[in-house]
C-alpha cells in the first residue's frame, strides 16, 4: 500500500474507462429489458411453445450483447 504508483495517469484512464462502460451498460439496460419483454410477449401471443420463446430470447440476448458491446468499443 505504501508503494507509489508508477503510472497514475494509466490508472486514472482505466478507472474512467470502466466508469464509462458501467454508464453505457446502465443506459442500455432499460432498452435490453424492454426488448426482452417484447420478444416474450410477441412469441407467446402467436401461440408458440415455451421452447420456441426461450430460443428466441436467447437469440435476443446475443443480439443485445452484440449491440451493447459494439456501441462501447466504437466509443
Amino acid at each position: 500500500l505504501g508503494q507509489k504508483l508508477k503510472h497514475p495517469q494509466k490508472v486514472m484512464e482505466r478507472q474512467e474507462w470502466s466508469k464509462k462502460q458501467g454508464q453505457v451498460r446502465e443506459k442500455n439496460k432499460d432498452k435490453v429489458e424492454q426488448s426482452f419483454e417484447q420478444l416474450v410477449i410477441t412469441r407467446r401471443g402467436k401461440g408458440e411453445s415455451l421452447a420456441g420463446t426461450r430460443k428466441h430470447v436467447n437469440e435476443g440476448v446475443t443480439l443485445c450483447d452484440a449491440m451493447v458491446n459494439g456501441s462501447t468499443e466504437s466509443g
